[in-house]
């Protein structure tokens, strides 16, 4: 039975697809113990992250592509939009990095939606110098 004198016989293990039982309750003890702070500290329950899920949907990185997509086209539609084909770039861009910096910034879902949209909000506003550039100077 023992192949070592030392050593104490173990528990015997529960069979197999029987659930572990926790120890009985002391008596006069809360079942199941109650963590108690110590020395002003927190419990440990409210210690760590917040669970808490990002708040809203993607729709700031979504307006923000979706802006910055517009103002990168409309500059290279085929119809006559002269005056408005220099400077349609400037606002949609603009109002599209503003949007992706608060949905970056911001607790909402979706942040690379966001991130792609200041890229290519960065890109329209370019393209939008680039025909002011041509328009007046050239």
């Amino acid at each position: 039975m023992f192949d070592d004198p030392m050593r104490e016989p173990h528990s015997p293990q529960p069979p197999p697809g029987v659930a572990h039982q926790s120890p009985p309750p002391v008596p006069g003890q809360e079942y199941p113990p109650v963590a108690q702070a110590h020395h002003g500290f927190p419990t440990p329950a409210l210690i760590g992250p917040s669970s808490s899920p990002a708040k809203g949907g993607p729709i700031l990185g979504v307006m923000s592509l979706l802006l910055a997509l517009i103002g990168l086209v409309c500059p290279f539609l085929p119809f006559n939009m002269d005056g408005y084909r220099q400077i349609i770039a400037f606002p949609l861009g603009a109002i599209g990095i503003v949007l992706g910096v608060l949905g970056v910034a911001g607790r909402w879902r979706a942040k690379p939606l966001a991130a792609v949209g200041i890229g290519f909000s960065c890109l329209t506003l370019g393209v939008g110098a680039l025909f002011l550039l041509n328009y007046y100077v050239l």
